[in-house]
């Protein structure tokens, strides 16, 4: 039997360790113990042991036994875009990210082949970027699983813009926002290349997004002197995961088990 905890619980490791001069041995023992601590290495090992320990889960699982035998494979939808930081990208002609990683992870725990569509033509089962602030307007077609992801709004600008203290201090400018148009924004793009072009070219205000994507991207696009992140907004969290169509029951509860 597994003894399981969740992966977000383990606090990060940003603290140094200091060794009294006294014990020597201790010391050098500590140093050759963290100069081999590999952490790409230990994530694998991490990533290994979930994906044993949610096929045991699913052993005798009716409603697993049931999607094995009814899906010869399941199409995840996401939108079309060549980049979504930090969900999808491409590196060396090959799809990274973290919603690429998780969906392996389920294809492996599922032994289920999975296609990512970009087309929205209702043959998917599954809505892999749905978010809570969608949930409204899509509860009618999708189930909402736990979220993967957590969201925390914020806004970019031009460096000599003015600061922006909460989400209701946009309103009067004209704001932007990636892929999706939002009850705030006046102007929807389909990266942040070319959002950001549009910060410089003044053809908006300022960016709405997520903050470690409009992080990441900033530092991509070597703007780091020239787009700053104006506000953030923890208040607002927004958390994102994945939508399954309703008819598919079964499908949702695995999901549930294993997400």
């Amino acid at each position: 039997m597994y003894e399981a905890k969740k992966l977000e619980d383990f606090p990060k490791i940003y603290h140094r360790i200091a060794v009294k001069k006294e014990f020597p041995e201790l010391g050098s023992m500590m140093y050759r113990y963290f100069s081999a601590y590999d952490p790409q290495k230990v994530n694998s090992i991490i990533r290994e042991q979930s994906i044993g320990y949610y096929k045991n889960l699913l052993k005798d699982d009716k409603d697993y036994a049931y999607i094995k035998k009814t899906y010869q494979n399941l199409k995840i939808y996401i939108p079309d875009s060549k980049s979504l930081i930090p969900f999808y990208y491409k590196r060396k002609n090959k799809m990274e990210g973290y919603l690429i990683e998780n969906i392996d992870i389920i294809k492996k725990i599922l032994d289920i082949p999975i296609e990512i569509v970009t087309e929205n033509d209702g043959k998917h089962e599954i809505f892999g970027l749905m978010d809570t602030s969608e949930i409204n307007l899509l509860e009618d077609e999708y189930q909402f699983i736990n979220p993967y992801y957590r969201v925390i709004p914020a806004v970019a600008g031009r460096a000599n813009s003015e600061f922006i203290f909460s989400l209701e201090g946009l309103e009067g400018y004209k704001v932007g926002t990636i892929l999706k148009k939002t009850s705030l924004s006046n102007k929807v793009y389909a990266s942040y290349r070319e959002a950001f072009r549009a910060l410089e070219k003044k053809e908006i205000d300022y960016l709405l997004g997520d903050y470690r994507a409009l992080s990441i991207a900033i530092e991509n696009e070597y703007m780091l002197n020239k787009i700053l992140i104006l506000g953030s907004f923890t208040y607002k969290d927004i958390e994102l995961g994945y939508g399954i169509k309703k008819e598919h029951k079964e499908l949702i509860n695995v999901f549930r088990k294993i997400t």
